[in-house]
């Protein structure tokens, strides 16, 4: 599911600017970032922690640096597309977004391992 995200969110942020349509959706930009990353990071935290190989504070930690890196990448990558170009504010909003899903994974395995015992 993480993989499947994160070519959403490849589709969506490399498309040429004159290819995207105009939408209320996300008319808080910085807060479209931030949704995505959050969703991508607790993605690929919960695909990671299912692993047996990593503990659970490895896959929180790798789930986060995975996601910022990627958005890291991407807004570089902007520069080359028509329309588009980096912004250093959606990268703060991509990274914030990724930090947030830091806390919801705890909470979320916090309150799992609570109704477990």
């Amino acid at each position: 599911m993480a993989s499947i995200w994160a070519v959403i969110i490849l589709v969506l942020t490399l498309t040429p600017g004159k290819y995207v349509p105009s939408t209320t959706l996300f008319s808080y930009d910085k807060l479209g970032h931030a949704g995505i990353f959050c969703i991508q990071a607790l993605l690929l935290m919960f695909a990671i922690n299912q692993s047996e190989r990593y503990t659970e504070k490895q896959a929180r930690w790798a789930g986060f640096g995975i996601a910022v890196i990627y958005g890291l990448i991407i807004e570089f990558i902007q520069n080359l597309i028509p329309g588009r170009g980096m912004e250093m504010l959606d990268a703060v909003a991509n990274t914030t977004g990724s930090f947030l899903a830091l806390g919801l994974f705890i909470i979320l395995n916090r309150k799992k391992n609570t109704e477990s015992m």
